[in-house]
């Protein structure tokens, strides 16, 4: 790989897709593996090797551009009927390799150090073009730290900042979990309800009889994503979860209900229709009134891109072709549609602190009872990442020894980078929004997580 990036030459990319790909990914991926090796040739003139990893059915190759001082992460996905055939070639990050060289202690600190630990390294990080957003620690709930980097809005040089609502993205699914929760201990719905018993009109009635509640919870329905779907229009004002959940309804299913786990979009946009089937209200008016007021959360909303939110930062991304991320980015409006609202997957507005107040409206009992520890508890790992476990709407990890709970959101190409961490015993919360694409916000939360774990 590396020698085809450096060689430049065409007729050799062609080669090494007929001859190293499956049939199925010179038809999906083959043009798109071509152009994304000769766009890091271009950008970089030239790569070296840094590491090779194999894990599962993937192999990821990190090279370094030396004129361009910029890292890459190559994803090389292998046919899943075929282990020896590639499926796909993507980049998955691109970053600037001074970010790599900070320095995090690995030890206990007291407290002015720890906060100036973290001042110092993320300014770093910012300097090196590595992280816009603005990061949160709290200890027992007291801000230990707080502060934005970056700009908000680059159009008119408007700075990051505490107050800055970010489009979180995924991070929604723990409102909606929250939200489902709520009503199973009001009585009105149960874990293992199906959906023909909650949404007797859901469109495909076999499924229906299939689906519970609790297999869309843990991401084991066998439901997919719904933002890549054909049928799905981006930047369409639909009017509700259960629009956008009977617009797929006969899409295959991955996989029988129950049998294994698939991150799924579509499983949440369903729930969101149930809580507004049970509820009788719209998702949104039900998540304002029973988890944000209740919780104290004044800057969060689900607004659509085509409303006024003061203070709200805008999402930067690389164009499809800036492999590299070496050029100007874009603001990040074609990618979220511009009418587009949040639904049962994610997608709100809001800022560190409320998130803050979240956690600890949750911790308090203020928006549970006793079924929050059942939302808790890790089930299903992640295939990326085996030390960390989903539950029902939050995921559960173990750093060094100490557990810790959250949710992340945004992705490669969104302009969004979001993370939210909190530790089971109570002691820590580290929040990080940010508004360029990954990997800075969500690696920064990983670290800012491992230095606390061990205070």
């Amino acid at each position: 790989m590396v020698q085809l990036i450096s060689s430049g030459d065409s007729a050799a990319r062609a080669r090494f897709v007929e001859k190293n790909f499956s049939a199925a990914g010179i038809t999906n991926n083959g043009r798109d593996a071509q152009r994304i090796i000769k766009r890091l040739r271009e950008q970089s003139g030239g790569v070296r090797l840094v590491s090779v990893e194999r894990a599962g059915g993937n192999t990821f190759v990190t090279v370094h551009a030396p004129a361009r001082q910029r890292l890459a992460l190559i994803n090389m996905g292998w046919d899943r009927t075929d282990s020896t055939k590639l499926r796909l070639v993507e980049v998955l990050k691109a970053w600037n390799p001074r970010v790599d060289s900070i320095q995090w202690p690995e030890k206990r600190l007291p407290e002015s150090a720890l906060k100036s630990v973290i001042e110092a390294n993320v300014s770093r990080l910012a300097a090196a073009g590595g992280f816009s957003g603005t990061a949160l620690v709290a200890h027992r709930g007291r801000i230990v730290f707080a502060r934005g980097y970056g700009l908000a809005n680059r159009d008119d040089s408007i700075a990051n900042s505490v107050s800055t609502r970010y489009a979180t993205a995924s991070m929604g699914k723990m409102f909606t979990a929250v939200a489902i929760a709520q009503l199973i201990e009001a009585g009105r719905l149960r874990l293992d309800d199906t959906l023909a018993t909650i949404l007797p009109d859901y469109p495909n009635r076999e499924r229906a009889r299939s689906i519970t509640i609790r297999h869309l919870l843990g991401h084991t329905a066998g439901l997919g994503d719904i933002w890549s779907h054909p049928v799905f229009a981006r930047g369409k004002a639909y009017s509700s979860n259960r629009e956008l959940a009977w617009l797929i309804a006969d899409a295959p299913l991955l996989f029988t209900p129950g049998t294994k786990w698939s991150y799924s979009n579509e499983g949440y946009i369903v729930l969101g229709a149930v809580i507004e089937k049970v509820s009788g209200t719209s998702y949104e008016d039900y998540v304002r009134s029973r988890i944000f007021q209740p919780a104290g959360m004044t800057a969060t909303a689900n607004a659509g891109n085509d409303e006024v939110v003061p203070h709200r930062a805008v999402g930067y991304r690389p164009s499809d072709d800036d492999v590299l991320v070496v050029e100007q980015l874009r603001p990040n409006w074609t990618f979220l549609g511009e009418t587009s609202k949040a639904s049962g997957a994610g997608g709100a507005y809001t800022t560190v602190t409320d998130l803050s107040r979240f956690v600890q409206a949750l911790r308090a009992g203020k928006l549970l009872g006793s079924i929050r520890d059942t939302l808790w508890v890790g089930r299903s790992p992640l295939p990326w990442d085996a030390s960390t476990k989903y539950g029902y709407g939050f995921m559960r990890s173990a750093v060094n020894g100490r557990e810790f709970l959250g949710h992340g959101g945004g992705g490669g190409g969104s302009g969004m980078d979001n993370n939210m961490s909190f530790s089971a015993d109570g002691d820590w919360t580290v929040i990080v929004l940010g508004n360029i694409d990954p990997p800075g916000a969500s690696d920064l939360a990983t670290r800012l997580v491992a230095l606390v774990s061990r205070q």
